[in-house]
């Protein structure tokens, strides 16, 4: 049997995930602002750190982040939950107006999960030489206030 897990984000949580499109962002200030300034959570199955989410808060702004290795996917269903509940809560208990993130201009596979969880692009949405590592970025919103109502 699966065992699915949530538990409070640590920041030495993201040093586990091995993820392909977070190489190079792991600095000790962004470890830490995460863990401390927003609701955060960690995912685990069968007791292995497989990804970390949360919600920076912000003057009723929220910025949404994601780290995920290979094996989240292989429970997409528990994932895609697991973050839109943390989105609805966080809307609500936060008042937030807004929710942005922004995702590596390259990647697919996390383009097609921010708007699968409702996100919208930004209408000029490129953010050029945005990472760490001179990558750029779309930027994307959430300010649809149907899911505080679910």
């Amino acid at each position: 049997m699966v065992k699915l897990e949530l538990i409070p984000f640590k920041a030495e949580h993201l040093l586990v995930v091995e993820c392909r499109d977070y190489q190079g962002m792991n600095t000790y200030e962004d470890m830490i602002m995460k863990e401390k300034h927003g609701p955060a959570l960690t995912l685990t199955i069968n007791g292995s750190i497989v990804g970390c989410v949360g919600i920076l808060i912000w003057h009723g702004t929220g910025i949404a982040w994601a780290v995920f290795s290979q094996k989240v996917f292989t429970k997409p269903k528990w994932v895609v939950q697991t973050v839109r509940n943390l989105l609805r809560d966080s809307i609500r208990n936060f008042k937030l107006h807004r929710v942005e993130m922004v995702i590596l201009r390259s990647s697919e596979t996390n383009i097609r999960w921010a708007e699968c969880l409702g996100f919208t692009r930004e209408k000029d949405a490129i953010a050029r030489r945005y990472t760490p590592t001179k990558d750029d970025v779309l930027r994307y919103e959430f300010v649809d206030d149907r899911m505080i109502n679910e």
